[in-house]
């Protein structure tokens, strides 16, 4: 696992930003009977994804040895000038590139001289240090989305009581999105060994058995 420090105290206020933005769209789309969002449960999934995937994003980009490469995050993709005009003045005009926006393909993009790799950053948030013998359920209906080639799964710890104060982010590692369909499905309804109800049809992953390190995800992007 790699325990990647947070150093750069804006971006709690950047990620607070991004939570309401999101949110907003969700308000937009909703109002167009476009919103089918089902996995934003909890109000912290935009904040804390926003935190492990810029954190993600930096070291990738300081750790891939390419001078011509990029590492980019799907609004990177997009056109978020028009965007935010839409979602801020209810253009309905503009309802599919929002919907196109929100819905994204991946979260970040790798670009090397000879390929291009589309990976998810999968974010939960504990107070607790991860360990290898921890699972992770990979929602189903995610994981059949087409054109990604794997996902980053990331921890933000905080401490105290304060949920929003990630201290780090601890990045268990890479999965292959052929790995993914491969593990066993917990049906939506059923009950974990949490003792929690499933919200929807999960593949078990397990991040000793199936999740490769940083390092092997930069290696693979590296090779020919």
């Amino acid at each position: 696992m790699k325990e990647i420090e947070i150093t750069d105290e804006s971006i709690y206020e950047k990620a607070e930003a991004f939570s309401e933005f999101r949110e907003r769209c969700k308000m937009y789309l909703d109002s167009l009977g476009l919103n089918f969002d089902k996995f934003t449960i909890v109000d912290h999934d935009s904040y804390i994804g926003y935190i492990s995937e810029s954190v993600i994003k930096e070291y990738l980009k300081k750790n891939i040895p390419y001078r011509d490469f990029e590492v980019l995050s799907w609004s990177d993709t997009c056109n978020m000038y028009e965007i935010y005009n839409a979602v801020y003045g209810n253009d309905p005009s503009m309802a599919d590139m929002v919907k196109e926006y929100f819905y994204d393909k991946c979260d970040l993009i790798v670009e090397t001289p000879t390929k291009t790799v589309y990976i998810d950053v999968k974010t939960a948030l504990t107070k607790k240090q991860p360990t290898e013998q921890w699972d992770f359920m990979y929602p189903v209906v995610q994981a059949n989305k087409e054109g990604k080639d794997g996902a980053i799964l990331a921890y933000c710890v905080y401490e105290g009581t304060d949920k929003k104060h990630i201290k780090k982010v601890i990045v268990a590692g890479y999965i292959e999105n052929k790995t993914v369909k491969k593990c066993r499905i917990i049906p939506k309804g059923a009950i974990t060994k949490f003792g929690t109800k499933s919200q929807t049809d999960n593949y078990e992953t397990y991040l000793w058995r199936d999740y490769k390190s940083l390092e092997d995800l930069i290696n693979e992007i590296l090779a020919e």
